[in-house]
């Protein structure tokens, strides 16, 4: 039976801002148009459970301060209170700022966190439970909140801004960090006349915890035997590894070119306000042949991904992108899509440094916080674990004709 069965929905309705919002178009950079072509919602879960020592348990997650807390987030985040659409005489996608509102359902269930699985893998069913945002109170007495964030109103960073924004207003606290709005001034393009020239089958998800002693036998490994780097990052060799894992697991030859394509933060490369609600992601790749990814030592296959990375560090560079994207008069006509991480591809999207954990609403920190459903073959993301203690979680989808073997590779170091 569909776990969407056991839902029941108490209440869905439009919250708008709590006053008068700056109405009009707000433009949107080439990064915020391209970056979820075509599918431009991210999914993701924050699970709450009541404290032993709660104080008043009658009053965990009470929806009305829920809602009047998101009508005022949305005064500050009013974009999200708007409308994507396509400028009447250049066609280019924008906010209209127009003050409709954003979606809450309230719904409750008598599912607990333990029909989900230890580490709540991010399938289908699972995002059909609880997105698009569907707040419900759970077997255990506890909330999860699903939260649908359009990729390309806000990046990552933004969201969860806007979600610890949200938690503070609960409390009855100032927002800590105003949110800046305005992005034309930040990842405009230059003058481009003076730029320097630069078969689907069936799929499974999964998830799996690496605990610290695990990260630090990986980095043993990394940088052990000749060639190895010591200044590899964990991302880096992590990455690496389940990189490899996928090409053993594909059975791939030797000689087959693979890729696997890095989502990077660029704001700290351009300086961008403290608050900047937008999109910051600039995306690189490294390609090898398999049979050397898969068959060297973990030092190669990191060094290539680390290497991709450390080119992320050149403004310049990330400049030259968006100048790039804006010489097009149809930027999305450059989008590459989530088909470029299909077999024998792979994309690896790191949320392990997002600051989700502070998404706090009065009754304490999330126990869990992950994604709430990959949508294409070949996408894995690293998370912080639920332990919060320097273990990473992967959640991964694969063809299922693949997935049990790239567990069995990647349990094996």
């Amino acid at each position: 039976m569909s776990m969407m069965k056991e839902v029941k929905v108490k209440q869905s309705c439009i919250v708008r801002p709590a006053k008068e919002t700056p109405k009009g178009s707000l433009w949107l950079s080439g990064l915020d148009i391209v970056i979820r072509e075509p599918y431009t919602h991210t999914p993701s879960v924050f699970i709450y459970c009541p404290k032993q020592d709660y104080d008043n348990p009658s009053n965990f997650f009470d929806f009305s301060i829920m809602k009047d807390a998101l009508s005022q987030a949305l005064v500050y985040f009013y974009p999200i209170a708007g409308r994507l659409r396509k400028n009447e005489n250049t066609g280019r996608l924008e906010i209209d700022c127009n003050g409709e509102g954003a979606l809450f359902i309230e719904a409750e269930t008598q599912l607990s966190l333990d029909d989900f699985g230890e580490y709540f893998t991010p399938n289908a069913e699972f995002r059909e439970v609880v997105i698009p945002p569907c707040d419900y109170s759970g077997g255990c007495g506890g909330v999860t909140i699903g939260l649908a964030q359009n990729h390309q109103v806000g990046d990552g960073s933004s969201f969860i801004h806007f979600l610890v924004s949200w938690g503070r207003l609960v409390q009855g606290l100032d927002l800590a960090v105003l949110p800046h709005i305005e992005r034309s001034n930040h990842l405009a393009p230059r003058d481009v006349s003076k730029l320097n020239t630069l078969i689907e089958t069936a799929t499974t998800a999964s998830a799996a915890n690496f605990t610290k002693d695990q990260l630090s036998a990986l980095r043993l490994k990394a940088c052990s035997g000749e060639g190895a780097n010591y200044m590899l990052t964990t991302y880096a060799i992590l990455a690496g590894h389940v990189w490899s894992c996928s090409f053993k697991a594909r059975g791939l030859s030797d000689d087959q070119d693979v890729k696997v394509y890095i989502p990077t933060d660029g704001r700290l490369r351009f300086n961008l306000p403290q608050g900047y609600f937008g999109n910051g992601i600039f995306s690189t790749a490294c390609v090898a042949k398999a049979g050397y990814a898969a068959w060297k030592p973990l030092w190669y296959a990191a060094s290539k991904i680390r290497e991709a990375v450390r080119r992320m560090n050149d403004e310049e560079y990330l400049r030259s992108a968006i100048d790039y994207l804006e010489s097009e008069a149809d930027p999305t006509a450059v989008v590459r899509g989530a088909p470029v991480s299909v077999c024998p591809n792979v994309s690896i999207n790191s949320w392990a440094k997002l600051p989700d954990y502070q998404a706090d609403f009065g009754c304490g920190q999330p126990m869990f916080v992950g994604h709430g459903g990959i949508r294409s073959e070949g996408q894995l993301f690293i998370l912080q674990s639920r332990e919060r203690d320097g273990s990473l979680l992967v959640a991964s989808k694969l063809f299922t004709v693949h997935m049990a073997q790239f567990l069995k590779y990647w349990s094996e170091f």
